[in-house]
């Protein structure tokens, strides 16, 4: 009787697999090099995942839902906190790689529309709705509530991709900071679901017309 199958091993693969490809990247992906780098055989690549284009496609797919996973269970962070908790997971060595993946993945994406399954298209659409609901909670109207979301989710995009490319994360890592404090003034943690983040010592930038509308707003209610 041949072996049975272990079903953790696939899992520990996939692991092993983005670590692999977020150091050398995923453009020229060749199965023999990649089975020698985790000490298997091709054929075990090959059943555990079918061709290279699968693998690829199961990588991607488990690197965006690592952060969808992430992203759930910030639910009762607020706005400008659970931006600062991103940006320190975004630092560490591990996120790093993963977030080269979904970048260089987005690229080839572009170049053939749906090779992914619309696994990169669906992460931000799901940034933006879980943005979106949280300015709306906020007291942000709906349309407001979605180009905030929109603005927020693309600004973040790119202070990743620039640490990626520059290592940067002083210079990165005060932006972030200036961004949090504008949330924090426009929208205090405390009229939001999270908890008040850490007082910080930064003026916060101006707020644009629609979160500015939402404060007067607010305060409007109380003074009834």
């Amino acid at each position: 009787m041949g072996r049975k199958p272990d079903p953790g091993r696939k899992p520990e693969l996939l692991g092993a697999i983005c670590s692999y490809l977020g150091e050398r990247g995923i453009g020229e992906l060749s199965l023999r090099p990649l089975a020698a780098a985790l000490g298997v055989s091709t054929y075990s690549l090959v059943y555990h995942f079918g061709s290279k284009e699968q693998l690829l496609g199961e990588v991607v797919a488990h690197v965006e839902e690592r952060q969808r996973a992430m992203i759930a269970g910030w639910r009762d962070e607020s706005i400008a906190g659970g931006l600062r908790r991103y940006w320190r997971w975004s630092l560490e060595p591990s996120s790093r790689r993963l977030l080269r993946i979904s970048f260089e993945a987005a690229l080839m994406d572009g170049r053939a529309p749906g090779r992914f399954d619309d696994a990169i298209a669906s992460l931000s659409t799901d940034w933006i709705r879980f943005l979106g609901a949280a300015f709306r909670a906020a007291g942000v109207s709906r349309a407001e509530a979605r180009r905030e979301a929109t603005l927020l989710a693309a600004t973040v995009f790119g202070l990743q991709l620039d640490l990626l490319m520059t290592g940067d994360e002083r210079r990165l890592g005060d932006a972030v900071e200036a961004l949090a404090s504008r949330l924090d003034a426009a929208l205090p943690a405390s009229e939001q679901s999270g908890a008040r983040p850490a007082p910080i010592a930064r003026r916060p930038l101006p707020r644009p017309r629609g979160l500015r509308e939402a404060g007067r707003s607010r305060a409007s209610r109380r003074a009834r």
